[in-house]
């Protein structure tokens, strides 16, 4: 019996983005709101940046992602 292999798909590649000196209160209003929706810090910050940087694209400022 011959086994047929797929094609792996490909591992989105990561990268590290520290944020520092963000303001105690605001620190904490993130992980609180990340908490009401259910999500991680770090999902809830993603998520926000990318619905901004759509909302960029939309308005020409910038370049569509390909």
């Amino acid at each position: 019996m011959r086994t047929v292999s797929r094609p792996l798909a490909k591992k989105p590649k990561f990268k590290v983005f520290n944020l520092r000196k963000v303001p105690e209160d605001t620190f904490f209003r993130i992980k609180m709101a990340a908490a009401a929706e259910k999500q991680t810090s770090r999902d809830w910050l993603l998520a926000l940046a990318e619905g901004r940087c759509a909302e960029l694209e939309r308005q020409g400022k910038l370049p569509k992602e390909p």
